[in-house]
């Protein structure tokens, strides 16, 4: 996950998940264009969706039919972070 801005007055807090970080990033390239929207989440892959929600508090959260994660399959001792920085 990339945290990519800060959400000012107004703005919907969105988070972009999908299985493949190419169509998360095109997602956002055309979210990105609207002055209403604030992108402040990318994640790939259902627990990285799953922190960034938890974490980034998103007003609305678009993530594909294809993201189908099990988190009982998980370690219950692994830990799942929202990476906060852009590549």
């Amino acid at each position: 996950m990339h945290r990519i801005g800060t959400s000012g007055e107004g703005k919907i807090r969105t988070l972009v998940a999908d299985v493949t970080r190419m169509n998360s990033q095109l997602l956002f390239e055309v979210l990105r264009r609207d002055q209403l929207i604030d992108v402040v989440a990318i994640a790939v892959g259902y627990s990285e969706a799953l922190a960034c929600a938890v974490t980034q508090k998103p007003d609305v959260a678009l993530i594909s039919a294809e993201l189908d994660g099990h988190p009982q399959s998980e370690p219950a001792d692994k830990q799942f972070h929202c990476n906060s920085s852009i590549a």
